[in-house]
């Protein structure tokens, strides 16, 4: 895959919920689409792991970061600079489920 062909290549997704289910699916599309993703989880590490694995894999850029989008103190903290690899800084797009 080549990513700078991509509807999406130069853009970030952060996806919540992206350890499962349709988050994960989500997740996988963007990142096939070409975004760089944050795949957000709030208990399933392992799961979101897996799908940065998954997107890795297919020539994507991904990184996992945990948060509870139902606190305020997680959404600050997953919202902050301090957890986006420098590739994620200048665009975000939101797909929150």
């Amino acid at each position: 895959m080549s990513n700078s062909s991509s509807k999406l290549a130069g853009n970030v997704a952060l996806v919540t919920g992206a350890s499962k289910g349709i988050g994960a699916a989500i997740a996988k599309h963007l990142g096939a689409e070409g975004a760089a993703v944050i795949v957000n989880y709030s208990s399933s590490k392992a799961g979101a792991d897996k799908v940065v694995t998954e997107i890795s894999a297919r020539g994507g850029k991904a990184v996992a970061v945990q948060g509870d989008v139902a606190k305020k103190a997680d959404i600050d903290r997953v919202g902050s600079g301090k957890l986006k690899p420098e590739e994620f800084k200048d665009h975000v797009q939101w797909t929150i489920q």
